[in-house]
């Protein structure tokens, strides 16, 4: 998986065959720990580098998601 930061502050996240393979037949992403460790990683470069670019109206607007739309499910 890559995550490119477009200009207007958007990501695109991008799969290769295998991994979209792999996604189909088992409906999740699943990722190990140095896995997970590596897009944690590249997601706070992305967001250090999205501050610069997104729009500040975006930047600044509220997020209105009650908490149950973000608890986890298993």
């Amino acid at each position: 998986m890559k995550i490119i930061q477009q200009p207007d502050g958007s990501a695109d996240f991008i799969f290769d065959d295998r991994e979209i393979e792999i996604m189909n037949k088992t409906k999740k992403l699943n990722l190990h720990g140095s896995a997970f460790k590596g897009v944690v990683n590249s997601m706070v470069h992305v967001m250090m580098s999205w501050n610069e670019n997104i729009d500040e109206a975006i930047r600044n607007s509220k997020t209105n998601k009650s908490e149950e739309e973000f608890k986890t499910t298993k």
